[in-house]
């Protein structure tokens, strides 16, 4: 069954990328979502984003979605000073402290925003993923997800930011994934839904209950004081990609 990744913005919509993985036939099917175009309109808001996700998830009958943006806050007792576990295992540029904190500074309102979708993702049945195997799962799960890990997970050289890549960055990397892993692009991606679309490779691992095809980084999520902490970065794992 299809799954959903996402490469979570802030700002604008037009920001977001949104991915459809759907492996079929020893191929992956791979369509690209404008939230513009769906109805979405700015500034973006927690609920009304949780709400779409629902909805097309519900629609497209999914039951991974992957969202590129921290999950929760730390959790007191980790034995690290200022971050998840999931975070000092890939080396994230942000890094989620103690409900509030975030460093450096200026990602706290993407951290706090992105928190936010999957507190009302929670709320509307769709709870953080606990474990790699699904076995038995009635209901749908959000996935953690770090694209530049995803690549070199892959063996392949990170996207470069969007303020650096060029078209060429992007076109080689989507040819590149396409041709080693059996996808099928509707179009050309964005720099954002290329970003989802690696990204979306592991989610197809969980979705297959494939550990072989993912890998999980971190601490599962639990509720302390109030509020999520740690949780689980997933990344695709090259061995079960093996063509």
């Amino acid at each position: 069954m299809p799954i959903i990744s996402i490469d979570l913005a802030y700002k604008h919509y037009d920001d977001f990328g949104v991915a459809v993985l759907d492996e079929r036939d020893d191929m992956i099917d791979v369509t690209f979502v404008s939230l513009r175009d769906a109805g979405l309109a700015d500034p973006p808001a927690p609920d009304a984003c949780a709400m779409f996700i629902a909805e097309f998830a519900a629609e497209l009958g999914a039951r991974v979605v992957l969202l590129d943006g921290p999950q929760g806050w730390k959790a007191p007792d980790n034995g690290l000073e200022h971050s998840r576990v999931c975070e000092r295992e890939l080396h994230t540029p942000a890094k989620t402290g103690l409900p509030g904190q975030v460093k450096p500074a200026p990602y706290r309102p993407f951290v706090e925003f992105s928190i936010a979708v999957f507190d009302y993702l929670d709320g509307l049945s769709w709870p953080r993923l606990q474990q790699l195997a699904l076995a038995g799962a009635s209901q749908g799960v959000v996935v953690e997800s770090f694209p530049f890990a995803a690549w070199r997970a892959l063996g392949i050289d990170p996207l470069p930011s969007k303020t650096k890549a060029t078209a060429y960055d992007v076109s080689s990397r989507a040819s590149l994934l396409a041709d080693r892993f059996g996808l099928r692009l509707a179009a050309m991606p964005t720099h954002d839904q290329l970003q989802a679309l690696v990204s979306g490779l592991g989610g197809l691992g969980v979705d297959l209950e494939d550990g072989t095809r993912a890998a999980a980084a971190g601490l599962a999520p639990a509720l302390i004081d109030g509020t999520w902490r740690e949780g689980y970065i997933v990344t695709p794992r090259l061995d079960g990609w093996t063509r």
